[in-house]
């Protein structure tokens, strides 16, 4: 069963259309949450590794293959917007898949080691946040689905503070010049 979780895990960057959050509670039920997490992020940053350089060799032409002009466009418009820090905001909530995130990063000149380094961190924390919940929900009284949507909303307001304090660094740039 490990074996065929860390395969998945893999694949998910590359060509899993079934969200990671899917996977990753499957092999916390099925593995337990220590083996999951464990297998979850290194066969993660192994599959993001290899998606990112398929989409370094062939950006343009996965972009035309996959048919994802528009989340590429919208993947750019965020990076260009709030800066490289996002991508570990983008790997963790799921607002976009991973292969888009690893298409678009070689595609907007995000360095490999940049790119790979913000990837293990936030894998950390969302396999992490998905193979553990079910610990997590208990000590809290929450299930499972509730502490997720709690750990998003958590996260997006993060993100969000982020990037208004970005805008504000930007403007006050602007405004000192």
């Amino acid at each position: 069963m490990e074996v065929v979780y860390f395969i998945l895990c893999v694949l998910q960057p590359i060509c899993l259309p079934i969200p990671e959050m899917v996977t990753v509670l499957w092999g916390s039920v099925e593995i337990g949450p220590i083996k999951s997490f464990i297998l979850g992020v290194v066969g993660a940053i192994l599959g993001i590794g290899v998606m990112y350089w398929i989409a370094k060799k062939g950006s343009n032409f996965l972009i035309r293959k996959m048919k994802c002009e528009k989340k590429v466009a919208l993947f750019q418009e965020y990076v260009c917007r709030y800066k490289i820090y996002i991508i570990g905001i983008l790997f963790i909530v799921p607002i976009l898949p991973d292969e888009i995130i690893c298409i678009g990063s070689p595609f907007v000149g995000i360095k490999y080691s940049v790119f790979m380094g913000i990837a293990v961190i936030s894998k950390i924390i969302s396999v992490g946040m998905i193979a553990f919940s079910g610990q997590i929900a208990r000590i809290c009284s929450l299930n499972r689905v509730e502490l997720i949507i709690m750990e998003l909303v958590a996260l997006f307001i993060v993100a969000k503070l982020y990037t208004r304090r970005e805008k504000r660094r930007d403007q006050d740039t602007i405004m000192s010049n």
